[in-house]
């Protein structure tokens, strides 16, 4: 049996930012009937500024797996990274970056918010993550530690509930 390496995840951006984008840009006036206007700018200005916080250019990491988390949201990316690294996962629901308006936005519309498009959001895998959050965050990059690679297979995330990732 090969050893396989052990990855800390640090989550970049926060989840379902696009889709939450979206949905204020589709659904202004619906969601004005529900939501203070001045509450839909301030989370549309944070959404904005998160998106542009993230250059692409600045995503480069030594010996780190990265991966955007896109459509198919942070449960989607959190798979794909279990599988092209060939681990499982342990992960905190509770340490994944998510503005509590885009949690609303989401209920709101009934998507789940950690399968919801988060493209701007990335996934790192790294052996060193207190170099590659420093180097984050002296670029006032947002980012946090939000799991563990393991040597099992199962991809748990642990919440209120543990609940095991499926292929999407």
């Amino acid at each position: 049996m090969s050893e396989k390496t052990e990855y800390t995840i640090i989550m970049i951006g926060s989840a379902a930012g696009s889709k939450a984008f979206s949905l204020l840009e589709e659904k202004w006036e619906e969601l004005k009937a529900r939501y203070p206007e001045r509450y839909l700018k301030a989370t549309r200005v944070r959404i904005t500024e998160e998106l542009r916080q993230i250059d692409s250019n600045q995503r480069n990491a030594t010996s780190s797996h990265i991966m955007e988390c896109g459509e198919d949201g942070v449960f989607g990316a959190l798979w794909r990274l279990g599988e092209e690294l060939s681990t499982g996962l342990e992960v905190n629901l509770y340490d994944i970056p998510i503005d509590q308006a885009v949690i609303e936005l989401c209920d709101h519309e009934d998507i789940n918010p950690y399968e919801a498009d988060s493209a701007g959001a990335y996934l790192v895998a790294t052996a060193t993550p207190g170099s590659i959050l420093k180097n984050l965050e002296e670029q006032g990059i947002t980012a946090r530690i939000i799991g563990y690679t393991t040597a099992e297979n199962a991809k748990v995330i642990k919440g209120p509930t543990v609940r095991y990732l499926t292929r999407a």
